[in-house]
């Protein structure tokens, strides 16, 4: 198999869900940084991994005016 074709391999949006779904948050970060095609790909990913109940807006502004005081 060449070069092209083993990298082709992974631009395959089926395969590159198939892997999204086994993976943990950190390690959709580290594929966030392989390349661009892959950032575009896990980047909205990564974001859904964000628990807003634990990092609302309303929480961090009330703990940044807090720290102001």
């Amino acid at each position: 198999m060449t070069e092209s074709a083993r990298s082709t391999v992974f631009h395959i949006p089926e395969l590159l869900d198939a892997v999204a779904s086994y993976i943990s948050p950190v390690d959709i970060l580290a594929c966030v940084q392989v390349n661009s095609r892959w950032n575009h790909y896990f980047i909205p990913l990564l974001w859904h991994t964000i628990d807003d109940d634990l990092h609302s807006w309303q929480r961090i502004l009330v703990a940044y005016y807090r720290d102001l005081r």
